[in-house]
């Protein structure tokens, strides 16, 4: 530059005042863009766009370093953290994508089994208490008539027309403690009626269930509850399967510890690799669920398929960032198998019991 070149104007930060470099486009204090405060539309939806939806250039990279197995974990290891979206990140945004999906196909298909179920029970109910009426309007007129043969046919008729859901019940086996004798397993046979119309708190009355103790309230509660709102139990349980696989990760990220113990990887880098390849595993899923339906797949078909990928994809990941044998990443690939099998058993039945529990 020149003796006689007239300085850059300085300018500073709109946001924080700080200093920018006259080539700058960004402040290096607090990372905002240098705006004079007039912004253009399309400016706005970018925005918008970026901040809602945040589509930039990290998410077509991390989604085509996630199609290879183990490249993305791999890419993390070596400190390339900034180009591709975090691990929790991209782990989130597949499992919301996975069980969205699944509460699309699944649910509508079993909420009508069950709200079919409740109507059905729900029914038998209003069945009982109109046979009452009924039997009650017969007694009545048959005490006005003269005794009549006919009129006795036809009350019998109709009585047969009408099913005698008075004496229906469901059992509900309950576990209960004993002083004496320690915990018991017993059955209360609920009517339908009462089941489906009655107060819950009358019911534990009527039935002797509050005698038992709080354990064996719970129970009988909190399953007739969801006798009686059996759809609604359904999508409560839908919304917490996301937090199931999050508590999944640590103990999946333990048992590699465990299973690769002679490498020198930490708890967290096992971690990472099990957010990603449980990542990948939930947007094929989705992405099977969503082709079996707009290409008219069998659905039965999408999903095996999808899976035997998702094996295959967990089998080269290993092999990919743990860098050992074939056969020795196969021996480890079928125990992380058999303990993924526990590990996940484990979880959906605590996960069924805690939102049976809470519902």
């Amino acid at each position: 530059m020149s003796v006689n070149s007239p300085k850059p104007e300085s300018k500073y930060c709109p946001n924080c005042s700080y200093p920018v470099e006259h080539w700058g486009t960004f402040c290096s204090h607090c990372g905002q863009k240098h705006s004079t405060g007039k912004v253009t539309a399309w400016s706005m939806v970018r925005e918008f766009f970026d901040s809602v939806f945040n589509l930039d250039s990290r998410i077509f990279r991390t989604l085509g370093a996630i199609v290879s197995p183990g490249r993305l974990t791999i890419k993390y290891f070596e400190g390339k953290h900034k180009r591709y979206l975090s691990p929790l990140r991209i782990f989130f945004v597949s499992a919301v994508i996975h069980f969205a999906t699944l509460s699309y196909f699944l649910a509508g298909i079993i909420n009508n089994e069950v709200s079919e179920f409740s109507n059905t029970q729900l029914l038998k109910a209003h069945q009982a208490h109109f046979r009452e009426e009924l039997e009650t309007a017969i007694i009545s007129i048959d005490s006005t008539l003269e005794s009549d043969e006919k009129v006795g046919i036809a009350f019998d008729s109709l009585r047969a027309k009408m099913a005698d859901t008075r004496y229906d019940s469901t059992p509900i086996g309950y576990t209960y403690f004993d002083k004496n004798e320690g915990f018991q397993v017993a059955t209360a046979k609920i009517s339908l009626k009462d089941m489906m119309e009655m107060p819950i708190d009358t019911l534990l009355e009527v039935y002797h269930i509050k005698e038992k103790g709080l354990l064996a309230k719970v129970q009988v509660q909190q399953t007739i509850r969801i006798q009686r709102q059996g759809g609604n139990f359904l999508s409560y349980i839908l919304g917490n399967l996301i937090w199931m696989v999050v508590l999944m990760m640590p103990a999946i990220a333990l048992f590699l510890k465990l299973l690769y113990i002679r490498r020198s990887y930490y708890f967290v880098e096992h971690l990472v690799f099990a957010f990603h390849y449980h990542a990948f595993a939930f947007l094929l899923v989705a992405l099977a669920l969503w082709a079996s339906k707009l290409l008219s797949w069998d659905i039965s078909v999408a999903i095996s398929t999808a899976n035997l990928c998702i094996q295959i994809y967990i089998f080269a990941a290993m092999r990919k960032v743990y860098q050992q044998g074939f056969f020795k990443t196969l021996f480890k690939y079928f125990i992380l198998n058999m303990a993924y099998l526990f590990i996940f058993t484990f979880f959906i039945v605590s996960t069924l019991l805690v939102s049976a529990l809470f519902f």
